[in-house]
């Protein structure tokens, strides 16, 4: 019994040992790995300055009130389809200051009438190319283009197209008397006898043509009535109506006698069949033809106001007529003729 109690004691020791290598197998005999904890990048300490926007490449024109509506979208409508391809943005104004220009991204400003503050302009913004319409030549400076306008130019043409239109030369013009109207009747003339010469008809009354009359600008409707039926008893088949002359009641009255008519305006619907064509400046074509150079930075330039047909009857003046037409005002767009010249004698 007592060797029995000693082998136990002995085996016990042995038996703990066994139970704690036992324990370490079970749990694996391998320690959990750690879970990684993401890595924040630092924020940066300067926070960079934001990028200056581009101001726009602008153009501006200057339309005051007193310019018709028509006029005014005719030319804002030309200057848009310039604009918008070569990259700039038109902002259409009733006047300018020179301040205005200071705010920089301006490169080109077309004028309808001539500022009083031209030259402070011209001055305070040399980078900026300015097209001014003018009755007279401005002082030269490399940023200005002048267009010239000329209602001589206008009447000239008009009396060009007059004969080539009546027959056997048998055209008459109403003029006002005063302001610039005597230097329109003899450039109505001039344009008459450029194409012409002495214009003598072949029939009787064998008077020299155009023939015309000249009243006050402010005379009636009757009083040009008048004028009208001095001029007819010359067998005239064509009138030329200035602006000063044409109300609708004289136009109405010419066309009840199946006279052919010419104009500076588009005439009422009802008269379109007496109608040969409408004889004006056309401001929108001359800021297209100047556009160009001034894109370039080129100014300095003095050109004449560009001269339009519209309203033109095929019925009353054939293709071929209308060609000699187009002839004559290239060539005195260009200058080649002065309509202001002494009439042919």
């Amino acid at each position: 019994m007592k060797h029995s109690t000693n082998n136990q004691r002995r085996s016990l020791p042995l038996l703990l040992g066994l139970l704690v290598l036992v324990l370490l197998a079970a749990c694996g005999g391998k320690a959990p790995e750690a879970i990684a904890t993401p890595t924040v990048p630092p924020l940066p300490t300067d926070t960079p300055a934001p990028t200056a926007t581009p101001l726009p490449n602008k153009i501006a024109l200057i339309a005051p009130p007193e310019i018709s509506p028509a006029q005014s979208q005719a030319v804002q409508t030309a200057l848009n389809e310039l604009a918008s391809p070569a990259g700039f943005v038109l902002e259409t104004l009733p006047e300018i200051q020179p301040a205005d220009l200071s705010n920089g991204g301006w490169k080109m400003a077309f004028f309808l009438t001539t500022p009083g503050n031209l030259t402070d302009l011209l001055n305070a913004a040399p980078q900026v190319q300015f097209a001014v319409v003018s009755r007279t030549e401005l002082p030269a400076s490399a940023n200005l283009t002048t267009i010239l306008t000329s209602p001589e130019n206008e009447a000239f043409l008009a009396g060009f197209l007059s004969v080539v239109t009546a027959t056997d030369w048998r055209a008459a013009g109403l003029f006002p008397a005063d302001g610039d109207g005597p230097a329109r009747q003899e450039a109505y003339l001039n344009g008459a006898h450029y194409y012409c010469g002495i214009c003598n008809p072949f029939f009787a009354p064998a008077v020299r043509f155009p023939v015309s009359y000249a009243l006050p600008g402010s005379a009636g409707a009757g009083e040009w009535q008048a004028a009208a039926d001095e001029l007819a008893k010359n067998v005239v088949y064509l009138m030329y109506v200035s602006p000063e002359a044409a109300s609708a009641e004289l136009l109405t009255y010419l066309a009840s006698k199946n006279m052919m008519l010419v104009g500076s305006q588009t005439p009422p619907q009802e008269l379109k069949p007496y109608w040969v064509a409408t004889v004006h400046q056309d401001l929108a074509a001359s800021f297209r033809d100047v556009f160009p150079a001034m894109q370039e930075g080129r100014g300095g330039q003095v050109v004449n106001a560009a001269l339009e047909l519209t309203d033109v009857n095929e019925g009353l003046i054939s293709a071929g007529k209308q060609g000699l037409v187009n002839q004559a005002q290239e060539t005195l767009i260009k200058g080649l003729v002065m309509a202001a010249d002494p009439p042919i004698e």
